[in-house]
């Protein structure tokens, strides 16, 4: 027992034998009032470390962003190799569930950037959700640049491709962004993703 007060933390396991440990001695008379509070007051303590430690971490966004840019660049190379519908051939969709805190942090930057502008980006709201749409490839790559730390080259990379297999074995896809067909950035409120 004494060698459990001199640590910081304990385990889930630990502090389950511990209370277990204390409720022994308490049937058989051996353990005074003072041990039993001393017992939860070490599981409160951590407890309470706990809690202070997660209120008081701040992620860096950049840190977080790297990895979820990542993804979503591997996403959209995957899913130019997809099958096309033949109501809307050019239209490709990926879904990511992320916090809205994420999404408002990508909407404060598209703001806060003079380059995300009009004509070439668009940030809009409704009930249903929120939309930053990009008419412009130049300005989409560079937004994931910024996002993923990657170059411009190989950021653009993702966005071609080669069919290697099936029917259109030897067809170059790519990513069409332009007035008529946007790549847009959609946080669905109800759903709590981004589209």
């Amino acid at each position: 027992m004494a060698a459990n007060k001199s640590r910081k933390f304990y385990t889930r396991d630990e502090v389950l034998k511990e209370v277990a440990h204390n409720g022994e001695n308490d049937k058989g008379g051996e353990n005074d009032e003072g041990e039993e509070n001393d017992g939860e007051s070490h599981y409160e303590k951590n407890k309470t470390r706990a809690e202070q430690l997660m209120a008081n971490t701040s992620f860096k966004a950049r840190d977080v962003f790297v990895d979820e840019a990542r993804l979503w660049l591997t996403s959209i190379s995957r899913r130019l190799s997809g099958r096309q519908t033949i109501r809307n051939p050019f239209y490709g969709e990926i879904s990511r569930d992320i916090p809205y805190e994420m999404f408002t942090f990508l909407v404060r930057l598209v703001k806060s950037t003079p380059e995300y502008c009009p004509p070439f980006c668009y940030y809009a709201l409704n009930k249903k959700g929120e939309v930053i749409s990009f008419t412009s490839l130049r300005l989409l790559v560079d937004f994931l640049v910024l996002l993923s730390r990657f170059s411009a080259d190989k950021v653009a990379m993702y966005f071609k491709r080669t069919l290697a297999t099936g029917s259109r074995k030897g067809h170059n896809v790519s990513v069409i962004t332009s007035d008529e067909k946007d790549f847009a950035f959609i946080y669905k409120c109800r759903q709590a993703c981004i589209i």
